[in-house]
């Protein structure tokens, strides 16, 4: 035990002594910081009252240091703040700088070492392999299960009764339901025994938001002798085990089809071509992958597909989650704004509501779409995107980022620049009826290494909002309203809360 934390310990003096050798200190140096203690850095200050605080100090800072870039120190670790459009679209837009930043690669047992984590050559690769999984056809398919699990979703919280609702508990029960009958074709609302899954899901966010805002739980072999990682490591197993029969099951059932795609007698698209194929059969995400070839025409591995999956699960799982609170909370406290949504119900419907949705109904949702993406510039699910500096680096004004450096760009402050939005604390869904740039706005991330999946999941918050507000007339919380605070996606420290009441029309 010794010897294991004196060899990390001594690596890691190596690491930072190479880091910090002149040439990089010296670009550092020409940063705005502010005061910080020798090896803790910024992290007591940043973590005083747990990760509640981590915003509220980097909003801080940033408005201190003249709202442009930072440098954060946590621990000896080094991280640029970036929220200048200029320099995110630099980048963002790079073709070069793809390179996700270290704390993803704590996110990899959870999230797999899927489309989010890769880079280079095998990343590309999947990229341009996966997009015809999120063709519109595809979309089309999944709305019912949108719509159904959008209708519990609004009886959940009729259920709940006059008070205060809090309301991302509910969510994020229903968006894992969804994307796992999208995903593996689990339906949890049957299948009563995954019920071990949905509680190690659940764990498993629990223990990695506390690991991403920890300074030494960042020392892997130390980490993995904890009682905590032990615990992750069980909740990871049931995951897993879950994908695992999945995917074998998929792979007997689709065995006929994947032996003619292996030999190159059919392809995806062969298969797929009839105009009413996805009406037909609704495909999981895990068949897609199960028929797909890789550009170089090679088939997926069975790790490769669970890494894919897991992404596709873990990343949507909450990201979806949280938006669909906050976008309800943003209705509740703007009647005016929830008004008009409900008119467009009514408009699309031909004035009856209890008509399915359809792919063009979700479509032709206009104002929805404005007050979806109006939630999110206030409530980005993702607070922060990481990159890594892996080439030399001149940001628009000059200043030179040193190779090896992460810079993380923060769409929760450019959305609220007041430089960059007009009233930019104001819900406003008619600021997005003129065109917005896509590094003012990017939710959703920009350029090479934007969501893949953001189109899924508009297809979605649009299918649940209009469902919602069909059933449900939402009000302002008699109590606690957000505490927005960071963990792997937006969260709030006293919950999303609202109140319910059943519609009268």
């Amino acid at each position: 035990m010794l010897l294991t934390v004196a060899v990390v310990f001594l690596a890691t003096l190596a690491v930072f002594w190479f880091f910090y050798s002149s040439e990089y200190r010296r670009k550092l140096a020409l940063l705005k910081t502010e005061p910080y203690l020798p090896f803790f850095g910024h992290v007591l200050k940043l973590t005083k009252n747990g990760n509640s605080s981590v915003l509220p100090v980097l909003e801080e800072m940033w408005n201190n240091l003249g709202r442009d870039k930072y440098l954060v120190k946590l621990g000896p670790l080094d991280q640029v703040i970036i929220t200048k459009t200029e320099d995110i679209e630099l980048i963002l837009s790079s073709n070069v700088l793809i390179e996700k930043n270290f704390v993803y690669k704590f996110l990899e047992p959870w999230f797999g070492n899927g489309l989010l984590i890769l880079t280079g050559k095998k990343w590309r690769s999947h990229r341009k392999m996966l997009t015809p999984a999120f063709h519109f056809k595809i979309l089309e398919s999944y709305v019912e299960v949108f719509q159904e699990e959008a209708q519990v979703l609004a009886d959940q919280l009729l259920d709940q009764g006059d008070g205060d609702i809090e309301m991302s508990h509910i969510t994020s029960q229903r968006s894992l339901f969804a994307l796992c009958r999208t995903a593996i074709g689990f339906d949890m609302n049957v299948n009563k025994d995954m019920s071990d899954f949905a509680a190690s899901t659940q764990m498993i966010k629990k223990i990695m938001n506390q690991r991403v805002f920890s300074s030494w739980k960042f020392i892997d072999p130390l980490y993995q002798l904890t009682g905590e990682a032990k615990k992750l490591r069980e909740c990871l197993n049931v995951t897993h085990s879950t994908f695992f029969t999945a995917l074998r099951a998929k792979q007997e059932s689709m065995k006929e089809m994947m032996e003619l795609i292996a030999s190159g007698k059919e392809t995806l698209e062969s298969i797929t071509k009839e105009d009413d194929f996805f009406t037909k059969k609704r495909m999981t995400f895990i068949e897609l992958l199960l028929l797909s070839k890789t550009p170089e025409g090679e088939l997926l591995t069975d790790e490769d597909i669970k890494n894919e999956v897991k992404t596709f699960m873990s990343a949507g799982h909450e990201t979806t989650a949280m938006a669909a609170a906050f976008i309800m909370y943003c209705l509740a406290m703007n009647p005016d704004v929830q008004k008009k949504a409900f008119q467009e119900q009514l408009e699309i419907s031909g004035g009856d509501l209890t008509k399915p949705l359809t792919y063009k109904n979700v479509q032709d949702m206009k104002y929805m779409e404005r007050v979806v993406k109006e939630s999110l510039r206030l409530y980005p699910s993702v607070v922060a995107m990481g990159r890594k500096i892996t080439e030399p680096t001149v940001l628009k004004d000059g200043t030179e980022l040193p190779v090896g450096v992460s810079v993380l760009l923060v769409p929760y402050f450019t959305h609220r620049n007041p430089e960059v939005f007009k009233d930019p604390l104001k819900f406003d869904p008619d600021r997005f009826l003129e065109q917005v740039s896509l590094y003012s706005y990017y939710p959703f991330s920009a350029g090479s290494r934007n969501c893949i999946g953001q189109k899924l999941a508009m297809t979605m918050l649009k299918c649940w909002m209009g469902t919602v507000i069909r059933t449900v007339e939402l009000f302002p919380p008699e109590g606690a309203h957000p505490e927005v605070i960071v963990e792997i996606t937006i969260n709030s420290a006293t919950g999303v809360n609202a109140r319910a009441r059943r519609r009268q029309y």
